[in-house]
């Protein structure tokens, strides 16, 4: 539709400038200033229910002010039209300065990806995801500058319920392994801006063919060498470029700032860079994975700016329990909490008030772990009398007993549908069960002692489990069957926990680190140092940014889960942390342990 004439906000559309797959493009002119600017106009139409969603996203793009980031001057909606008003860059964009097939320079790549990089590297600082990095966003400011423009587009044309395969065909090119099974991240512009390097440094983009072809390239195959474009290619810039388009986003380099650096050595200096072709393909641990954290005393540091005002503060404390308290568990709607102990007993009470609701003494000996039903109706305990007992968490009443361990149960969880029930034991094993009839849907054996720890995937398909002592197994949760294992640590592994995004586990022990790694690779990314003694107890954030550590040196810590940075450490037990739990609502923490207390506090 040839839009010349008509205004949107206060810009008069004068010149028709362009098209992409997610946008017009125009030349507008302010009717009272006379002021140039380019109107990008979505090619689709908001329905009443997105327009507040484009405008909160059009909100967080303006928001960015960087001088090789194109600036955006206005948004709103015009007749369920949305557009953007951005500053006019005049001299075109690096598509069309450099023609596809073309050919440069290394020194002219790093120059061009330096600008890029910054822009991008702000952008992820300020928590946004550029999500379509290509030649046609790298725009020519009047005094040819690289200005990197678009941003967040991609995101908002998606978030319209008109989205189809074909919007996104002419992106598909540059597009991350991750971003095309719908989990973009950071590392996904680095991988985007990788095949922008790769294309300019060859002529040639990695990949070629359909939509679907491509994609299933971009998933499954690496790209060919550069050298077999460039017989003379300096292998240190070839090894650079390949990390960054490694297909896990985790081997790629830490930052996109550090792919610049990378690029911008090799090109200017030869081989004299700090990364080998074995680094290259397959990367050491990020620098961040042998730090050594301090510990600190009560004090709270303020973290990417934002200052955790009132972490730790105590909202109460729970002394009913006449022995060690075991477990602990969270109601769904974080109001009630679970506690079992070695006093035989679990007992429900207000995370608030620490009023007792519900007195639990169904188990003849001690209470090893208790477990909260994603719905919020009933609890599942275990303990020394080897079963699994089944009761609704309003009223106590007792519900099922499941018998079928030979040994103590030391470990339960739910499935996060709550179709099922995991189960572990000193007899070896860990077992699955049905919760529609309670019998096991199947049993692993453990190659050696007590199963101390398991955690559900959050999407419901896979098992993590201490198999052996120092080994955790996954496996499918259809039949049992083992998918990896993990065999990092020296000793004895007493706590697992699964990130909310399903991607990563954090295992800890005896050895005193936390080590977080890739599911699906078993690749160690981050280690944490800041315990003194055994790690007994993990939990991650519901939003995945922190994970809190407990164990016998009488310490609950919490710590950036992308880093390992330390930033609270709490002192309040007057005996080893056994127990530890996030409230679902990500804004309390509960940990207990051989003091018998409960210990509720305030979560960054």
């Amino acid at each position: 539709m040839d839009r010349v004439g008509e205004q949107f906000g206060n810009y008069r559309l004068v010149r028709f400038l362009g098209e992409g797959g997610f946008a017009d493009v125009y030349l507008g002119e302010h009717v009272h200033l006379g002021t140039q600017a380019a109107i990008k106009i979505l090619n689709t139409q908001l329905a009443r229910g997105d327009i507040e969603q484009f405008r909160q996203e059009a909100r967080t793009i303006a928001h960015l002010l960087h001088p090789n980031i194109v600036r955006v001057l206005e948004f709103d909606v015009e007749e369920k039209n949305p557009f953007l008003v951005m500053d006019y860059a005049p001299n075109g964009n690096l598509r069309e300065r450099h023609a596809r097939g073309s050919r440069l320079a290394a020194s002219a790549v790093a120059a061009y990806v330096q600008q890029v990089g910054k822009a991008l590297q702000y952008a992820h600082d300020e928590k946004v995801i550029h999500r379509d990095v290509k030649p046609e966003n790298m725009l020519l400011s009047r005094t040819n500058e690289v200005v990197l423009g678009d941003f967040g587009i991609a995101l908002i044309a998606q978030s319209s319920r008109h989205q189809s395969q074909q919007d996104m065909a002419g992106t598909i090119t540059y597009m991350a392994p991750e971003q095309i099974q719908g989990k973009p991240r950071a590392a996904s512009d680095q991988y985007a801006l990788g095949i922008v390097a790769y294309e300019w440094l060859s002529g040639a983009r990695p990949f070629q063919g359909s939509f679907t072809e491509i994609a299933t390239q971009q998933l499954l195959i690496p790209p060919a060498p550069l050298r077999q474009f460039i017989p003379d290619v300096d292998p240190a810039l070839e090894q650079v470029v390949m990390r960054a388009l490694h297909k896990d986003p985790y081997q790629r380099f830490p930052r996109v700032l550090d792919f610049v650096q990378a690029l911008t050595q090799a090109a200017g200096s030869g081989n004299s860079i700090p990364y080998s072709v074995e680094a290259a393909l397959t990367p050491p641990p990020p620098p961040w994975s042998t730090l050594q954290s301090q510990q600190t005393t009560h004090t709270v540091e303020a973290y990417e700016g934002v200052p955790h005002t009132g972490m730790g503060q105590v909202l109460c404390v729970y002394r009913q329990h006449k022995d060690a308290i075991s477990s602990l568990a969270w109601s769904p709607d974080s109001q009630w909490i679970a506690s079992a102990s070695d006093d035989r007993s679990v007992q429900i009470w207000s995370a608030s008030s620490g009023h007792r609701r519900v007195l639990y003494q169904g188990h003849t000996e001690e209470v090893a772990t208790v477990a909260w039903s994603p719905d919020g109706t009933t609890i599942a305990s275990g303990g020394a009398d080897k079963t699994v007992r089944i009761w609704e968490a309003t009223t106590g009443r007792h519900l099922v007993t499941y018998s079928g361990h030979r040994n103590a149960v030391w470990c339960i969880n739910w499935s996060p549908t709550g179709d099922s029930l995991a189960s572990s034991s000193g007899d070896h094993s860990m077992h699955v069960i049905s919760t529609q009839d309670w019998k096991p849907i199947f049993r692993c054996k453990g190659s050696a002692g007590t199963v101390w720890a398991l955690a559900w995937s959050p999407e419901d398909n896979y098992l993590a489990y201490q198999s052996a002592p120092e080994i955790v197994t996954i496996c499918d949760t259809v039949d049992g069957h083992r998918i990896q294992e993990y065999r990092e640590h020296d000793k004895r592994v007493w706590a697992l926990a699964w990130s909310p995004d399903g991607e990563t586990i954090a295992s800890a022990g005896e050895d005193c680190i936390v080590r977080i790694w890739r599911a699906s690779t078993a690749w160690t990314f981050l280690r944490y140092h800041g315990h003194q003694d055994s790690i007994i107890a993990l939990a991650w954030s519901p939003d995945g940014a922190y994970i809190a550590s407990a164990g016998d040196d009488q310490t609950v810590q919490i710590w950036v889960a992308a880093s390992g940075k330390p930033i609270y450490t709490y002192q309040g037990h007057r005996n080893n942390v056994i127990a530890l739990a996030w409230s679902p609502d990500g804004r309390s923490i509960a940990s207990a342990g051989e003091d018998q207390s409960v210990h509720i506090w305030t979560a960054p």
